[in-house]
């Protein structure tokens, strides 16, 4: 038997996209009418996602999990006016999106300058300069330079693997506007990326 015929799919017991999808909307139908057992299904299934999206936005631990209580306590009380025009995720990090801005606004400050401040210190500390943990680095203050939207976007179309479509209902806006904030946050990755390793960015002094 040749081996390179053999098949290489894995079956696994993950639910489809299509699944999930129907799965969660059927528990927001069943958290509409105050079932707390269909509450926790889905809070256990959001909950270290939100933790690490809205730490996305705001870069601060501090209040993190007070931060996606609220997006929760949000989905217990207005699982009503889900009306399935876009997928539940879209609708439950809406709410996260919002809550996160809403305490950046509440800070008045752009909390992500705390780690880009510390990570910055950090970087001077690694001998090797490909060391995988110098390129997370590097990559995270990258991302600390970004705006709130533009890491939004990123973050929702590369670890979260959501269309841009899909962002936009998260983020309330169009497809398009999706698109331009990608544009950019990638435009703006590609002149810092560069100057955090000690490279020559290509711009003049």
């Amino acid at each position: 038997m040749n081996p390179w015929k053999m098949s290489t799919v894995v079956k696994t017991n993950q639910p489809s996209k299509e699944e999930q999808d129907r799965m969660e909307a059927q528990w927001l139908d069943m958290i509409a009418e105050g079932d707390k057992q269909a509450f926790e299904k889905l809070y256990h299934a959001y909950q270290p996602r939100l933790l690490r999206f809205c730490h996305r936005i705001i870069g601060d631990l501090n209040g993190l999990e007070e931060i996606v209580n609220e997006v929760m306590y949000v989905v217990w009380q207005k699982a009503k006016t889900y009306n399935g025009t876009c997928r539940p995720s879209s609708w439950v990090f809406g709410i996260a999106y919002n809550k996160s801005l809403h305490s950046m606004r509440k800070n008045k400050k752009n909390s992500l300058q705390v780690g880009l401040d510390e990570i910055n210190a950090g970087l001077a500390h690694h001998s090797d300069p490909t060391s995988q943990q110098e390129n997370n680095d590097w990559l995270t203050v990258a991302f600390a330079m970004l705006s709130s939207e533009q890491r939004t976007v990123l973050e929702l179309t590369y670890y979260y693997g959501m269309s841009y479509q899909e962002i936009g209902d998260v983020m309330g806006c169009s497809e398009n506007t999706v698109k331009t904030r990608m544009f950019y946050a990638r435009k703006k990755l590609q002149k810092i990326l560069p100057g955090l390793a000690g490279q020559p960015t290509g711009e003049q002094p």
